[in-house]
């Protein structure tokens, strides 16, 4: 299995939230900090800041611990199919198992090979957009095929999903 994950270099000093020096960023809304069980001023970068670290730190090894409880469970199962249950004396799980990964490269050469038997087992599933050169044509003007092409790539783009990324610098 995986091996543990090691909270013992944290420091109390690490978990500790940070002393509210500016009473000015503390007006407005807070959030509640699940690892302290203390608000945060949402005005304050720093406070803010460290606790997206103790939180980090905290998911981190819920993730881990989840992830470990995933695997244990599917070890348990039995058989080949995608969907398995698993029984204990009083609970009941339902475990879905991953799909397979496909190499893109054989599928395609499989793909254009074949073509009588392709349509049996194969499909194209989505197109990707290549970003950059997508954000220069965006920027292009041309003929009316090439206007009615960028203008199909710009309605078929739809707002980002999913949460910001946050990277701590320093």
């Amino acid at each position: 299995m995986s091996e543990s994950f090691d909270l013992s270099e944290v420091t109390a000093a690490d978990l500790a939230p940070a002393p509210a020096e500016d009473i000015a960023a503390n007006d407005g809304p807070e959030i509640l900090d699940p690892t302290t069980g203390e608000l945060v001023p949402a005005g304050d970068i720093d406070q803010l800041i460290e606790a997206f670290e103790r939180i980090k730190l905290a998911d981190a090894a819920i993730y881990k611990a989840k992830r470990e409880v995933q695997i244990a469970l599917a070890d348990l199962t039995e058989g080949k199919a995608k969907t398995r249950r698993v029984r204990g004396r009083r609970r009941r799980a339902k475990v879905e198992m991953p799909d397979s990964s496909w190499d893109q490269s054989i599928l395609k050469e499989a793909f254009n090979s074949y073509p009588q038997f392709r349509d049996q087992c194969l499909a194209i599933s989505s197109i990707r957009v290549r970003k950059r050169e997508y954000q220069k044509v965006r920027n292009e003007a041309g003929p009316a095929d090439f206007m009615q092409f960028r203008n199909m790539l710009t309605q078929a783009e739809g707002p980002p999903t999913g949460t910001p990324r946050v990277t701590i610098e320093e």
